[in-house]
C-alpha cells in the first residue's frame, strides 16, 4: 500500500506546493544545501520527472494522508458534474410546470 503526504509548506522549482498531495517515495532528508522529501510527481508538474524532490523546512512541513491526488481529483470532478447550472434548473422547472398546466 502506498503512503501519501500533503505538503503544508514546500516548493518545487520555486513553485508553491502547499496543499498538494503526493505519493511518498523517501522520507525527509537533510543536506548541506536544502531539506526535502522525495515524492512521485503524478502529473502535478508536466514535463518533469516522475520522481521529484519537494523542498521543505522540516518534517513538520508535511503530513501523512490516506488519499492520493488522483482520488481527490476524481471526487471533486464527480461533485462538479453533479452540480446543475441555473439555466438547466430553470429549463427543468419550466418543463415540469408546462406539464402541470396542460394537465389542468
Amino acid at each position: 500500500m502506498s503512503t501519501y503526504i500533503e505538503i503544508n509548506e514546500g516548493t518545487y522549482r520555486k513553485q508553491d506546493c502547499s496543499g498538494m498531495t503526493f505519493e511518498l517515495v523517501k522520507q525527509f532528508e537533510r543536506t548541506d544545501k536544502s531539506n526535502f522529501v522525495t515524492v512521485r510527481n503524478g502529473g502535478n508538474f508536466p514535463n518533469c520527472p516522475d520522481t521529484i524532490r519537494i523542498t521543505v523546512d522540516g518534517p513538520m512541513s508535511y503530513q501523512f494522508t490516506s488519499e492520493s491526488t488522483d482520488a481527490v481529483r476524481n471526487i471533486v470532478e464527480a461533485e462538479v458534474q453533479a452540480v446543475e447550472s441555473d439555466e438547466d434548473a430553470i429549463t427543468r422547472i419550466r418543463e415540469r410546470f408546462e406539464i402541470l398546466t396542460e394537465m389542468t
